[in-house]
């Protein structure tokens, strides 16, 4: 039974994640923002700013594919417990305003995001992800056994930017999350919490 019990606790501390995450506040609004609509896109460029060119090139046709919908559409839920605590600020999610596959040009996505009434928009960006193994050895009365376990990476960037200057984001954060056994639905729930925590810390939201 004491072999089992300790199967169990070695399975829960490798299945644990961890987060590293930077945060980077460029300005500050004049009040924490009350509506923010999520967009999740992968792309390996950074977004200095959001213009045609740079939406025609990384998010158009990106942000509302079918191939990563349901991570999409799990993150998105993931980020609205997280940052919408008791419903402040109110979290739109785009996978709710824009058609799967669906070609919106900049104009059409700009005029999309403006009638929902969002003060900001979050951009989540999965810049990589990736395998890694690690070598665990469970020690028991009479031998040990070591196995390779793979461990899921991911690299995230976030930019936060008000809707009315769309040309420079007024927040970014990199995230690297992993975890041995852990899914996109862990890693997810981990980014989420990194980024609700840096936006009320610095006053985005509250």
């Amino acid at each position: 039974m004491r072999y089992f019990l300790f199967f169990l606790v070695t399975l829960f501390l490798h299945s644990c994640a961890s987060m590293d995450i930077t945060s980077v506040p460029k300005s500050q609004p004049e009040r924490p923002f009350s509506r923010v609509m999520i967009v999740c896109i992968e792309t390996s460029n950074e977004m200095s700013q959001l213009d045609a060119p740079y939406f025609d090139e990384n998010i158009r046709k990106k942000f509302n594919d079918i191939a990563s919908l349901k991570f999409r559409t799990q993150l998105e839920r993931t980020v609205d417990r997280n940052l919408g605590r008791n419903g402040f600020p109110e979290i739109i999610k785009s996978s709710e305003v824009f058609k799967v596959d669906e070609d919106y040009s900049f104009e059409q996505f700009y005029s999309e995001v403006k009638k929902t009434g969002a003060e900001a928009v979050l951009f989540i960006n999965l810049r990589n992800y990736w395998m890694s193994d690690k070598y665990v050895t469970s020690h028991y009365e009479n031998t040990s056994v070591t196995t390779n376990e793979s461990e899921p990476n991911s690299s995230y960037y976030a930019y936060l930017y008000s809707f009315e200057d769309l040309q420079k984001y007024a927040w970014v954060g990199k995230i690297n999350v992993s975890g041995i056994w852990a899914g996109y639905d862990t890693l997810n729930n981990y980014l989420a919490r990194g980024i609700a925590r840096m936006l009320r810390k610095e006053k985005y939201i509250q």
